[in-house]
């Protein structure tokens, strides 16, 4: 993957239950809506599933500050195609599969920039195939399922420090551009964290399940997220 030449950090992990996915239909009870799959094997032990084959039938998550994102989503037996839409761009894929391979990489994109918001949606359809639950691969009447599940999606972000500048203001700092952000006088220090963006924007909100490795540690949080005001543009 493309990252611009940046190191990055993968600890963004936006679990399927995440508030901000946009299911269409809704999550049960609503109708033909999507449904959770629990599996030890599954990020946090659950994936949403949809087995109604409709081009309005999708999964979508918008969102910005990252140079990557990878889609974590589940290979079994009644995997089969879909689409995936990244942006103006849209990708028709097979995840038909003899075999279980649970949680996989679906789809990777990289080299983003990180101050537009992206938006990545996953169709539970497939142009190519638009008789999927009644023609089989080899042209064969069927009746089977075709169905997508949803693990996870992760968000990589540049490598970030926290930096106390003249002893004075705090602010997230790219590592790459640190040396354009110092001047003659000023007093640099490393003080806290390696990743930043869980501060402010997406990462900010601890209804996320991919947080900081600090969110253990609720004092040290919350005395080094009243510092943290400035947000990474």
């Amino acid at each position: 993957m493309n990252t611009g030449g940046h190191t990055v950090n993968d600890t963004m992990v936006i679990d399927d239950l995440d508030p901000e996915w946009i299911y269409t239909p809704r999550r049960l009870p609503a109708v033909d809506g999507w449904f959770t799959g629990s599996n030890t094997n599954y990020y946090h032990q659950g994936a949403s599933f949809e087995c109604k084959y409709r081009p309005n039938y999708s999964a979508s998550y918008t969102f910005d500050g990252a140079v990557g994102v990878l889609l974590h989503a589940i290979v079994w037996r009644d995997s089969r195609t879909f689409s995936i839409l990244f942006d103006d761009e849209v990708y028709q894929m097979d995840a038909t599969s003899h075999w279980t391979e649970n949680s996989t990489v679906f789809f990777v994109k990289g080299n983003l920039d990180p101050t537009v918001r992206h938006n990545l949606t996953l169709v539970n359809c497939s142009q190519d195939v638009p008789n999927c639950g009644t023609v089989d691969e080899f042209g064969a009447p069927v009746a089977r399922f075709c169905c997508q599940g949803i693990d996870s999606l992760t968000l990589l972000t540049t490598v970030t420090q926290c930096v106390l500048i003249s002893a004075i203001h705090y602010a997230c700092i790219d590592l790459y551009a640190l040396a354009a952000q110092r001047t003659a006088g000023e007093r640099s220090e490393v003080f806290c964290c390696t990743n930043c963006r869980w501060r402010s924007g997406r990462g900010s909100r601890n209804r996320h399940r991919g947080r900081s490795p600090d969110s253990r540690h609720p004092q040290k949080t919350q005395t080094r997220a009243s510092r943290l005001d400035v947000r990474r543009s």
